[in-house]
């Protein structure tokens, strides 16, 4: 479990609509490289508190799941959720401290980076005919 020594500065990062409303942010520890969030990673079930084992697999089942019943649209998706999650990734995280699951510790930034391609991946626009390009758009 992470708990900040008493000299620890706290930064909070606005990430609008990532995961919910406009809102919404993070708070990173910034010497120890800890993001705090709520629902970013999110996991179902009994979990043990911490891993530096992947959750990738977990957030994708878990992100299924919710668009297959009564939580559907519970994180929205724009166009900006790419460059939000980049922008995090950029500060290379040590530990991401996860209210919903598994808090993971490791290589935060390739884990931001993946998610955004999960999100892209389940939350994105479906394209019927073409494809969808990495910015999430629909190209013919």
């Amino acid at each position: 479990m992470f708990w900040p020594p008493v000299n620890t500065r706290f930064r909070f990062l606005p990430t609008p609509h990532v995961p919910q409303g406009w809102d919404v942010g993070v708070m990173l520890a910034e010497k120890e490289r800890t993001l705090f969030w709520s629902d970013l990673f999110h996991q179902w079930g009994h979990r043990e508190p911490a891993t530096d084992k992947d959750i990738l697999e977990r957030c994708h089942d878990a992100l299924r799941e919710a668009e297959a019943g009564p939580f559907a649209n519970y994180v929205p998706y724009t166009h900006h959720t790419g460059r939000v999650l980049e922008s995090l990734a950029e500060r290379e995280p040590k530990t991401l401290a996860v209210m919903q699951g598994s808090s993971y510790y490791g290589n935060g930034a390739q884990a931001l980076r993946e998610l955004a391609v999960v999100m892209r991946e389940v939350l994105g626009p479906k394209a019927e005919e073409g494809e969808t390009t990495s910015a999430g758009m629909i190209k013919a």
